[in-house]
């Protein structure tokens, strides 16, 4: 069995002398498809994503075997007993063989650029030889870590539209960003429940600025009326609130739009809602808060679903969204 290493999106400037200088230029800026898995990488260390397997997305490298090919259409692999790098290093590494022109399938060479790469002679040289190349696994590490940056933003936009979308929505737009990923990997899963976990501290914080804002309130006034609450709200201060939501968008752009006074609407119902919860508390009285604030608050998702947001870095995957039958978060 052998196993089979490409580089597609490696500058030869980059790679190194570890890799023969007769890889083809053509191959440079090929554009990465699929994912990478990785076991035992304990350099990534995301506490949301098993400690033995973890996705890489937008790969800088895919190992294939003949196993491989056939479960993945030959397009990535998988490394078993990727090693601890704890562990003491080897400093004798085999060096692959060039993937020579006896694998083009009968293509020319002209035709087949994209099959240039490298044969290990078995998993372990495959492994030891990634040991040696922290650059390419610091440049996936970076690419990993893109895909989750842009997870957060988009999360971050969407609960500017609702604050509770059920799994369906969630999962779209995790296949949507990581577009690139096969749609039976495990690690898509662990993507989505990471998107769970952002939203459940999402609307923690809202509530608690919620809280904290009627609260400025109650202590300016006893018992505010429905004027004075939107003069509060006329102000900047809620603003600052929701400024980790609205960093992300096109702020300049959104302010101006209907969509951000559906936004400013919603905050004030939310921000009533908070007050009667606090002037019920204050009076002795005994409000639940998950019927008295939290579900009420939830109805409200009605008041921005169909907003637009316009965002900071132009992705629009969150306005893609449909949100129709956003019912039953999950």
């Amino acid at each position: 069995m052998y196993y089979f290493l490409e580089l597609p999106c490696i500058n030869k400037s980059e790679v190194g002398s570890s890799i023969d200088p007769s890889l083809d230029s053509s191959n440079e800026s090929r554009k990465c498809k699929r994912p990478l898995y990785l076991n035992n990488a304990s350099y990534m260390n995301d506490p949301l994503f098993s400690p033995t397997t973890y996705l890489i997305s937008n790969p800088l490298f895919l190992p294939c075997s003949s196993n491989h090919v056939s479960n993945y259409h030959g397009q990535y692999g998988i490394i078993n007993n990727f090693q601890n790098k704890d562990e003491p290093q080897q400093t004798q590494v085999k060096q692959p063989t060039m993937l020579c022109s006896s694998i083009n399938h009968n293509k020319s060479t002209d035709d087949q650029p994209n099959d240039q790469g490298l044969f290990f002679p078995n998993e372990t040289a495959l492994v030891e030889w990634l040991r040696t190349r922290e650059d390419l696994i610091y440049q996936v590490q970076k690419s990993y870590d893109g895909i989750l940056e842009l997870l957060l933003e988009q999360c971050k936009l969407l609960f500017l539209r609702t604050r509770n979308p059920n799994s369906k929505v969630r999962e779209t737009l995790v296949e949507k960003i990581a577009s690139s990923v096969d749609p039976s990997c495990k690690e898509l899963t662990l993507l989505k429940r990471k998107t769970y976990v952002y939203f459940n501290g999402f609307r923690y914080n809202f509530n608690k600025d919620m809280a904290s804002l009627a609260n400025s309130l109650l202590g300016q006034t006893s018992d505010p009326t429905d004027e004075d609450v939107k003069k509060f709200v006329a102000g900047d201060v809620w603003q600052h609130k929701f400024n980790r939501f609205l960093e992300v968008t096109n702020y300049a752009e959104f302010k101006k739009s209907t969509s951000f006074k559906s936004l400013k609407i919603f905050v004030i119902e939310s921000l009533k809602i908070h007050i009667k919860y606090l002037i019920a508390i204050r009076n002795h009285e005994k409000p639940s808060y998950q019927d008295d604030v939290l579900d009420k608050i939830k109805l409200l998702n009605r008041l921005t679903t169909h907003i637009s947001i316009p965002t900071a870095n132009n992705y629009n995957y969150v306005n893609e969204l449909d949100l129709g039958n956003n019912n039953n978060e999950d």
